[in-house]
């Protein structure tokens, strides 16, 4: 007859057992899901584009490739579309149509056609179309043989990653990890040119275009400038007035600098400012303050206040 210590033993014996079986079980089971999701996260965040940045990219250049060629293009995510030189039309596809395109109030006629192959590094843009714009003006001022741009039409379901602290732009397919622990904004559309988000400057919410085709740092549509101007919040310079290069022409325009607020927690004292006549936009010069994310698969723009800021306001632009 077995003793009560006899049959414990092999209950505990059993009971252990389902126990490290159910446990093993889980484990493998959480494995699984990890690597599913470390499967499903490394598909999305595939890195189509990387390129280091200088301390000061103005603007951020490309490598494009067309027709066996390559060309130096700027990116643009205050355009809506691809723009080429007109010394490119030989290369483009089938001619659409003519638009007239509105530049900060500047209105233009422009000819679009069907955009031939371009490869940034190894990465084949998505077909599209795109526009012709004269860039002889920012050759001139360069002094670089700039031959269009890349817009938001290749960036769509992409995210752009701009770690000025590490001195890294990545082009990401669909969402990234790398927006983690930022804070975030929804993208509104303007145009085409989907990087739109509202933040609130002088109590009043407005929206802004985030615009790295934009050298400067901020601008304003013409009704706020003036209104910021006449409450002391910004200081013209005497009536200054500088001109400006956009895809729609040479553009003359009023300038200043603010005397106090804030913007995404950025104190704009002495941050220079321009009336951009129709559009309020965050410009390059500004966009040093941050790392940031524009996640175009989530509407996201994602942004983190860098530690250590370089000293952008030195004349520099």
């Amino acid at each position: 007859m077995n003793s009560p210590a006899d049959v414990a033993y092999p209950l505990r014996s059993m009971r252990l057992g389902r126990f490290v079986g159910d446990a093993l079980r889980q484990i493998v089971w959480f494995i699984t899901l990890w690597l599913i999701s470390t499967t499903a996260s490394s598909a999305d965040d595939e890195v189509l584009y990387e390129k280091k940045l200088d301390p000061f990219p103005i603007p951020i250049f490309v490598p494009a490739g067309i027709g066996g060629r390559t060309f130096l293009f700027e990116l643009d995510t205050g355009a809506g579309m691809d723009f080429v030189d007109p010394a490119l039309k030989p290369l483009l596809g089938m001619h659409r149509e003519n638009q007239i395109v509105d530049s900060f109030g500047h209105l233009s006629v422009m000819e679009v056609f069907d955009a031939p192959a371009i490869k940034i590094g190894g990465w084949s843009l998505p077909p599209s179309e795109v526009g012709v714009s004269d860039m002889h003006r920012f050759r001139n001022h360069f002094g670089l043989d700039i031959r269009g741009y890349i817009g938001m039409n290749a960036l769509k379901n992409c995210s752009l990653f701009l770690d000025f602290d590490h001195g890294r732009m990545k082009i990401l397919k669909g969402s990234s990890n790398v927006s983690l622990g930022m804070e975030s904004l929804d993208l509104g559309s303007l145009g085409g040119a989907q990087a739109l988000i509202k933040c609130d400057l002088g109590g009043k919410p407005m929206e802004f275009l985030i615009d790295t085709g934009a050298n400067s740092f901020l601008g304003l549509r013409h009704e706020a400038f003036a209104a910021l101007v006449a409450n002391g919040m910004i200081e013209t310079n005497g009536g200054r007035k500088i001109g400006a290069d956009t895809g729609a022409g040479r553009m003359v325009h009023l300038i200043g600098h603010f005397t106090r607020g804030e913007l995404l927690g950025v104190n704009l004292r002495n941050v220079p400012v321009d009336d951009t006549n129709t559009t309020n936009i965050i410009g390059l010069g500004f966009l040093l303050n941050f790392n940031s994310v524009i996640d175009l698969k989530n509407f996201k723009f994602c942004y983190r206040r860098r530690k250590n800021i370089p000293p952008i306001y030195n004349g520099r632009l």
